[in-house]
Order: structure tokens, then sequence, then C-alpha cells
């Protein structure tokens, strides 16, 4: 009795070949897909390292001679890049980045350019009816351009976010 149905069909070379090639082909996929995903966040991290050196600062400040005990708090963002910013507006956002104010009497500023080692005017920051002494950098957000034409948002001294241009 010849037991046929039990042997093994081990194929032949030219199968084994395509097999190992398959196999061979989805493991460089799998490679350049990894490495492009790794090149891809390199890009994304250099081109945000000018926009990581604009930073915002606290500034507390006397608010006049009449009254030294008596502090104001803000911000001033500071160009620490070597290369300029421009069309950079800081405004005052609450603990919910939601925004507190636009209005021209401190609270906002815009400038069309600002240099390398240069800062922004004094915006002052208040959180509710009290200065908040603790962090006024939590309660500012602003954006601009960096000196390749990319937008650029942070809140206060958060990582920046890109923003898409439409």
């Amino acid at each position: 009795m010849q037991h046929d149905h039990l042997k093994v069909a081990w194929g032949n070379a030219p199968e084994w070949l395509a097999g190992i090639g398959t196999v061979a082909a989805f493991g460089a996929l799998l490679v350049a897909a990894l490495e492009w995903r790794a090149g891809q966040a390199e890009r994304r991290d250099n081109e945000a390292d000018q926009a990581r050196l604009i930073v915002a600062e606290s500034v507390v400040d006397r608010v006049g001679d009449s009254m030294p005990w008596l502090r104001d708090c803000g911000v001033k963002v500071h160009n620490r890049s070597s290369a300029p910013v421009y069309d950079l507006l800081v405004c005052q956002v609450d603990q919910n980045r939601m925004l507190v104010s636009m209005s021209a009497d401190g609270q906002s500023t815009y400038n069309t350019e600002l240099q390398p080692g240069q800062a922004t005017n004094y915006v002052r920051v208040y959180k509710g009816t009290s200065y908040d002494y603790c962090a006024p950098t939590n309660y500012v957000r602003f954006a601009f351009t960096d000196a390749r034409g990319r937008r650029w948002a942070r809140d206060g001294n958060s990582q920046p976010e890109r923003i898409a241009s439409t």
C-alpha cells in the first residue's frame, strides 16, 4: 500500500525563490517606511528650531513712584534667534486658552517685525480680576511668521505649533 497522499509537496526552486523574494520585499518596505517616518519627524523638528527661540518672559514692574510697593505683572516676547520674525501678535488668554482681550490698552501687542535680540512692548496680564504673579506666561498666546515664511503659534512657552497655510 502506497501512501502518496501523506507526502509533503516542497515545491521547486523557483517557487522557493519567489516566496523568499516576497518576504524580503515586505521587509524592505517596512524598513523604508520606518526610515521615512524618522526623516519626517526630524524635518518637523528642524523646522521648529527658530520658533523655539521666540519666547515669552515674565516681567514684574513697579506701577508708579507714588506706590512703590504695588507691582504690575506681564510679559514680553523676545526673539532669541539669529533671524527676524514677522507679523507677531501677542494676546492674553484665560486658563482654557480662550482669548480674553485684543484691546489697545496694553493687553495685546502687534509687531510687523521683531529683529534678533529685540523684545515686544510690555503686555499686561491679568488672571480674572487680580494679577497672577506666579506665571503670567501661562496666560498669553502669540503667533508669528518665521524667517522662512512658516506661521507658528505658542501658548506661553509650550512647544510651537505650526499653523497650516490657507
